[in-house]
């Protein structure tokens, strides 16, 4: 009888974990010049004044570490908001009343890893870069009413949706409806290779797009919250 060999498992799940996702980019510069840069690139999009306090601080450092691929970098538990460890291989749900400064953080951290080139590798060895391109939910509802199709937008690398939970809960083309953001988030969900940023006036909740989409959002997903008054007025 031919002698069985013994399966070196630790190569086994070296190979396993670095086909399975996406590997972010660690960035190089000064992490004081970062945080200072942020407040640069804030203030030049901001037409009041650019503070980070209390209520957005904790969300801006720990994206920044995100988009700079540290690994301690914190999030928020969805269920209880309690402070977690962060996973480099999810995106972003940012969640907060209207005027708390939701899209104006990923307009922040879209230009910061733009102008810094930060990049991700793929499974296949490609290198995209971490900046994501913007859609507002009801401008993807908008795009499905006109054409039928949203499909375009599944395999972007790097996509963020504002507003969700804001569009029409089912959009009609050619007398059929849909669930297009939904579906969206749960095709996205399908493939841990792509990057989704997320902004909500709700917390994740199973009762906008049921309990799938749910457990979709918290597994590709870092949970944050932007707190305080309306940075409008």
């Amino acid at each position: 009888m031919e002698q069985l060999k013994r399966l070196d498992l630790v190569k086994a799940a070296e190979l396993v974990r670095g086909n399975a996702v996406l590997q972010r980019e660690r960035n190089q510069f000064y992490e004081a010049d970062c945080r200072e840069f942020v407040k640069m690139i804030g203030e030049s999009l901001c037409t009041k004044q650019f503070d980070l306090d209390n209520d957005n601080s904790f969300v801006y450092e720990n994206i920044r570490k995100w988009c700079d691929g540290d690994p301690d970098f914190l999030a928020l538990d969805p269920k209880t908001s309690k402070q977690i460890k962060g996973d480099l291989h999810k995106g972003l749900y940012i969640a907060g009343n209207a005027g708390s400064g939701k899209t104006l953080c990923t307009q922040v951290f879209a230009r910061y890893a733009n102008t810094l080139g930060l990049k991700v590798t793929l499974r296949d060895g490609t290198a995209s870069r971490l900046a994501w391109k913007n859609y507002y939910a009801a401008q993807i509802c908008e795009m499905y009413a006109q054409t039928g199709d949203v499909n375009q937008l599944i395999s972007i690398p790097s996509l963020c949706i504002q507003d969700v939970g804001s569009e029409p809960a089912e959009t009609l083309y050619m007398g059929n409806k849909k669930t297009v953001i939904g579906y969206l988030l749960q095709m996205r969900g399908e493939n841990p290779d792509l990057i989704t940023v997320i902004t909500s006036n709700n917390r994740i909740r199973e009762d906008i797009y049921g309990d799938r989409v749910t457990s979709r959002l918290c597994a590709m997903c870092n949970y944050y919250e932007l707190k305080g008054k309306d940075r409008r007025l």
